[in-house]
Order: C-alpha cells, then structure tokens, then sequence
C-alpha cells in the first residue's frame, strides 16, 4: 500500500511535469534542448528563438533550400564565366587575345631565308 509519504512524491511537479507558477499552464519539453517551458500557445514547439532556429537549420526543407541556392550560384557564376571567355572559344581555345602557341611557329630552317 502506498502511504501519503510516497503519494506527494508521485505527485510533485517536477515529476508531473507541471509549472509551479500558479498562472501557467502545464509545461511542455522543447523539441530541440528537451527543456521544459511553458508554451505561449499551444502551436509553439520550441523554449526560444535559439532552439527553433537550431531545429530549423537541421531540418531537410532547410538542406534543400541550401542545395537549390548553390545550384543557382554555380549557374551564375558558370554563365558569367563563359560569357567573359566566349571570345577565347574560337580556334580551339585560342582567341584573338591569345598569343602564337609554339606549334603554330614555323622554325627558320624550313623557311628559304636569302643569305646575306
């Protein structure tokens, strides 16, 4: 049987889970720290700004997000990339800009030079 002793143990509030503040509704634990707050409503899931911010950047809407902005990042800078080059695209890479590469470079011996 159990006495009054063990009856007000079972029934403290650190052990119910409920705020001791007369005012305040029962507590809940966060989602991301598992502390207990008392929410301000009951859509709100997280004790603070830290731990919903912290849940949020580890959630996979987040990681998507990240990957479609790289994605468009790349793009852009890859666009940006071939218009800057597009003129060093012609003659096989090498554009006007571009100086003689050495096999483009007759040597003297196969040219007929006079004598002087």
């Amino acid at each position: 049987m159990i006495d009054a002793i063990q009856t007000t143990d079972l029934l403290a509030p650190e052990t119910v889970g409920v705020s001791t503040d007369p005012h305040s509704g029962v507590t809940k634990p966060c989602e991301e720290c598992g502390e207990a707050f008392t929410p301000a409503t009951t859509r709100q899931r997280f004790c603070g700004n830290a731990c919903r911010q912290a849940a949020h950047r580890k959630s996979s809407t987040h990681r998507n997000y990240l990957d479609k902005q790289k994605q468009r990042r790349l793009l852009r800078r890859n666009n940006r990339t071939r218009l800057l080059y597009r003129d060093k695209a012609f003659n096989n890479g090498l554009g006007s800009m571009s100086g003689p590469t050495p096999s483009s470079i007759l040597p003297l011996s196969s040219c007929d030079l006079p004598k002087i």
